[in-house]
């Protein structure tokens, strides 16, 4: 038998402005349901239902809108389409997945096969209909229509929304209040922890950051404070965390084990998109990293330059621009923060005050010996990932109380780090007397570059070579001839061929 023919909603027209409507803006399975089988139902009531405007019916039965109509009517509890990623995702009960299986288009088979196997002993339906609700065709056009449909559609900016909320299997917890709750639908939230938080201390975990820190309980109870605002959306500390060892520290598991406790909640990035790669690959590789709250990354090649101004925008809480491929370029606010490993520090053209605001360097410089590595230390400390939440979670309270608050040896780190790589500091060193002296600009920069790359140092550009040395507190001179900087001397002489002649135009 056929399924009721009852009034349908019409495509939407003018509904509420969606700042007008209620949080939980798509109806329920029980609501979809009446509206599309009560033949009596008000058509003012349905309309509010679903924000449509009501008119007349016009979807026939058998058409592809009426079989759409039907496949919503069926999974508008469990499945959304996000247009701005191209991806359906379902509700599995504590988040809504990614789905990657083609289920939709499996889910509208069965709904099609549902329907010709009621409309089988109409009498005005011939087996050429039955055929064509079958086909590949129509399957593949009911999801499409789908996609559009309000009761479906979600878009991105109202996925992973809360900052302070963190999805896990089984429950929620509020961040900001230190509260659990039912994980729903309504939260929209596409990722979840790896794990629920238990009681117990974790103390495998606290032995290994122990021996990998020297004993060092400030540094472990830092890496906690890291940890809990790891677990946030917060980015208003504006750091980067580089972990920076020789090889066999601990420094990859803390990462890794970390970056598994939190589950959805952290992402993988090629290194190259945060360093000086002139492609526009960062694009699509930045575009994953929306929702995510930590990103990490492993440094492994000697010599690479941060990307600098990519860098502050990253952890400046500035809107970023990202793209998934073949799909249009699209805007976000990151909530990540990023947290980088390797055995090399990837160099500074301009290492001004904003990156040593953000630079926060973690040294890791205890080597384990060969006979003492154990191969299996990752997947024994994940045996305690509800506990490593819960510590985490303690961490954060005290990240909420004092902020980071980084140890000596981590702004000791930050400081000869960045002194290492101001590359003019190094050159006024070696070349420049301090003095009541004068020299032109372009002598300068002529004598910079030329000594920058007989020691393979970064060369800078006029105005970034001028900036850095009021940075260092010269003072700029002008006469009507040429610009210069006063109070200093070059001590060798320039070399050949690199004097400057004609005006000094900086």
């Amino acid at each position: 038998m056929a399924p009721a023919r009852g009034p349908l909603p019409s495509a939407p027209n003018d509904g509420p402005a969606p700042d007008e409507r209620p949080a939980s803006s798509h109806p329920s399975r029980q609501e979809t349901s009446t509206m599309f089988s009560d033949p009596d139902r008000n058509l003012d009531e349905v309309a509010t239902i679903n924000y449509y405007q009501p008119r007349e019916p016009d979807a026939p039965e058998l058409s592809d809108d009426w079989l759409t109509q039907r496949f919503v009517c069926e999974h508008c509890d469990d499945l959304r389409y996000c247009e701005e990623r191209g991806t359906w995702l379902r509700w599995n009960g504590h988040k809504w997945q990614c789905e990657k299986t083609l289920l939709a288009f499996d889910r509208a088979r069965l709904s099609n096969r549902a329907a010709a196997s009621e409309l089988a002993d109409e009498d005005d339906v011939t087996d050429r209909d039955l055929r064509g609700l079958a086909s590949a065709k129509t399957r593949a056009a009911v999801v499409s229509l789908a996609k559009a449909d309000r009761a479906v559609a979600v878009a991105a900016n109202d996925l992973d929304k809360d900052r302070m909320f963190l999805a896990c299997p089984g429950l929620a917890i509020d961040l900001e209040a230190h509260r659990q709750r039912a994980n729903k639908p309504e939260d929209f939230n596409t990722r979840a922890a790896g794990f629920a938080p238990a009681e117990g201390k974790p103390s495998k975990w606290l032995a290994f950051l122990g021996e990998v820190m020297d004993g060092d309980a400030e540094m472990v109870a830092y890496l906690q404070r890291v940890a809990g605002y790891c677990l946030t959306g917060n980015t208003s500390e504006h750091v980067l965390f580089f972990c920076y060892g020789t090889g066999r520290n601990g420094k990859s598991v803390m990462i890794e084990v970390l970056a598994d406790v939190l589950g959805d909640y952290a992402e993988t990035a090629n290194m190259q998109a945060f360093t000086g790669d002139s492609s526009n690959r960062h694009l699509t590789e930045i575009a994953k990293l929306d929702g995510a709250r930590l990103v990490t990354a492993v440094e492994t090649e000697a010599g690479r330059p941060w990307a600098e101004s990519r860098i502050k925008t990253l952890t400046g809480g500035d809107k970023v621009s990202a793209r998934f491929m073949r799909k249009d370029e699209f805007v976000f606010s990151p909530q990540f923060k990023l947290m980088v490993a390797g055995n090399h520090k990837p160099t500074l053209a301009c290492p001004d005050e904003a990156m040593r605001r953000r630079i926060q360097m973690i040294p890791f410089e205890v080597t384990i010996p060969p006979d003492r590595v154990d191969r299996q230390l990752k997947e024994k400390l994940l045996a305690e990932g509800p506990q490593i939440l819960a510590w985490a979670l303690e961490g954060l309270k005290d990240w909420q109380r004092i902020g980071l608050a980084p140890t000596e040896r981590v702004l000791a780190a930050s400081s000869e780090y960045m002194a290492e790589e101001d590359c003019v500091a190094a050159w006024l060193e070696e070349c420049v007397d301090r003095s009541s002296g004068t020299e032109g600009t372009a002598d300068l920069i002529a004598h910079y570059t030329d000594w920058a790359k007989r020691n393979g140092m970064p060369t800078l550009d006029h105005k970034l070579f001028a900036s850095r040395l009021r940075a260092h507190g010269f003072t700029p001179h002008r006469t009507n001839r040429a610009r210069g900087f006063k109070g200093l001397t070059l001590i060798h002489d320039i070399p050949a061929g690199l004097e400057c002649s004609g005006p000094d135009q900086f």
